[in-house]
């Protein structure tokens, strides 16, 4: 009697010994699922993001390494879409709580395109680039140019982040109240350094070599 209990005693433990170590490895191979379809979908915004592909074409190149069977989940162009706008939205996070954290140089430009305005800002040190901010606005007027741009600042807290500015030698930027007067005016309400303004050289080497050919060629 004590031996077959001790058998029945055994038996049971070694039951669920073994119904624990299968929850254990299925536990473990459903994380490791999930933690392979995050980095197939990482590789495919990578695709986007780092190599500078559409969504389309990461979708193609996805599909055709799959095809050759290499592991990576073949994402429809929309749900790469999806990925990136979420990956992006993590990034766009995590630089509003670090980018204030270093100097820059702001560097700003505008083009007209269908009757919408279009300005990039880029912030620039001695170690990195950002690519910060594509701004869509009704119009190229420094009034409107300056509205977006410092509600850019605000939203990364960037005020006393930003030591020179870097434009293009138009009237609207560099004119008397041009989009750079008013940018360092506000600087100097807020009591904080009045950032160097510094003329995109491409165009003042433009300038200079227009004079140049004027005076050599004549200026006809």
């Amino acid at each position: 009697s004590i031996t077959a209990a001790t058998t029945i005693t055994t038996t049971t433990s070694e039951s669920e010994t073994d119904s624990k170590y299968q929850e254990s490895k299925n536990s473990e191979e459903q994380s490791t699922r999930t933690n392979k379809k995050y980095s197939k979908t990482k590789t495919a915004t990578k695709l986007v993001t780092s190599s500078k592909l559409s969504t389309s074409k990461a979708a193609t190149i996805c599909h055709q390494l799959s095809q050759d069977g290499i592991d990576v989940e073949t994402l429809s162009q929309s749900g790469i879409y999806r990925a990136t706008i979420k990956e992006a939205a993590k990034l766009k996070e995590e630089m509003k709580k670090t980018l204030h954290l270093e100097n820059w140089s702001l560097r700003f430009d505008g083009k007209r395109i269908d009757d919408q305005e279009y300005q990039v800002l880029v912030l620039k040190n001695e170690q990195r680039e950002v690519k910060l901010e594509a701004l869509i606005l009704p119009n190229g007027k420094a009034d409107t140019v300056v509205k977006g741009i410092t509600a850019v600042l605000d939203e990364y807290n960037l005020w006393k982040s930003i030591k020179m500015i870097v434009a293009d030698t138009t009237n609207v930027n560099t004119g008397r109240n041009g989009i750079v007067f008013q940018l360092q005016r506000m600087f100097t309400q807020k009591n904080l350094e009045k950032p160097q303004f510094i003329g995109c050289q491409h165009h003042i080497q433009d300038r200079v070599l227009c004079v140049v050919m004027d005076h050599e060629l004549g200026e006809e």
